[in-house]
């Protein structure tokens, strides 16, 4: 027998015996990544294996599903389903592509993944030049990432691809999941211990997929109320509002979902957090990574609820 063929087959022979994870061999703790993107913002990452080549994907908790360029899936590593995508961001752009399952590894943990394979980057009809206005996702989809991890629990009224991708892991160890924001040393913790949901106070994201919630903000002089989204893909504290919207400064904003409720203090440098406040259509609220630092947030897939630090 010659060399090569000695160690393939010994290759091989140990990756058979090589014991699986099981079930109950406690939590996972992956380590994600601290970027600087295109236009200077902070950014959470995390590496994910398609077939055998990884990818550091950008982590982002304000969407749900893997989504990844066709262009970087290396031949052989996903089998399309014949299941066209289109997949909307509310600034205008739209994912087209097709639905896609691929064999794939965070950590040490592995399964057979939901994905959508994005073949075109496109505008809708309401908003033709949303590349303007949509840096961000330009950003995610071929800027500095080759696509997105989106951990965000799949809302009920969801509907085409793709579900949760932590939660389509081997053994069910992604259906629940804590992030730690803290930028010097951010990680997903999968499959926390059971005692885990007793630090967090558990708000259901309802049917449209955001629990309800207000913000005062000090200064504004009234509060606006509406669906509350913990994005890591936005570096700020978001408010869109139906009222006036008097100029700064603001000094403090208080967020309160139903019982929870945390005071953040408003500034232009950290630890303080920076804030945008805008009249539009609707009411709604994005608490994003400059906030997250400081919050610790637990998902539960199945129960599709969200956990906010005690």
């Amino acid at each position: 027998m010659n060399r090569a063929l000695a160690i393939a087959l010994a290759t091989a022979i140990c990756a058979s015996i090589a014991p699986a994870r099981g079930a109950d061999q406690g939590p996972v703790v992956i380590p994600l990544h601290v970027d600087r993107g295109q236009y200077g913002e902070t950014r959470l990452s995390i590496d994910v294996t398609l077939g055998t080549k990884t990818q550091r994907l950008m982590l982002d908790t304000g969407s749900t599903g893997l989504r990844v360029l066709a262009t970087a899936l290396p031949t052989g590593s996903y089998r399309r389903t014949g299941r066209e995508v289109d997949y909307d961001y509310g600034s205008g752009t739209v994912l087209r592509g097709e639905e896609a399952v691929a064999s794939t590894t965070i950590g040490p943990v592995h399964g057979n993944v939901p994905l959508e394979v994005v073949d075109k980057i496109a505008c809708g009809q309401e908003v033709p030049n949303c590349p303007d206005q949509d840096q961000f996702q330009l950003e995610m989809f071929g800027g500095s990432y080759p696509g997105v991890l989106g951990v965000y629990p799949r809302p009920p009224a969801m509907e085409g691809c793709c579900d949760n991708p932590l939660g389509a892991l081997d053994n069910r160890v992604g259906r629940t999941f804590v992030l730690h924001a803290a930028l010097d040393a951010p990680t997903l913790t999968l499959d926390p211990s059971p005692a885990a949901p007793a630090g967090f106070t558990l708000v259901a994201i309802g049917a449209l997929g955001a629990p309800q919630g207000c913000i005062t903000v000090f200064g504004l002089g009234s509060q606006t109320c509406g669906p509350v989204v913990f994005d890591t893909g936005s570096s700020t504290i978001f408010v869109q509002t139906l009222g006036t919207v008097p100029g700064p400064p603001w000094r403090h904003a208080l967020l309160r979902i139903g019982s929870w409720t945390h005071d953040f203090t408003i500034g232009p440098h950290p630890p303080d957090v920076k804030i945008s406040i805008r009249r539009g259509e609707e009411q709604r609220i994005v608490i994003g990574l400059a906030a997250l630092e400081k919050l610790d947030l637990y998902f539960d897939l199945d129960g599709h609820r969200i956990g906010l630090p005690k």
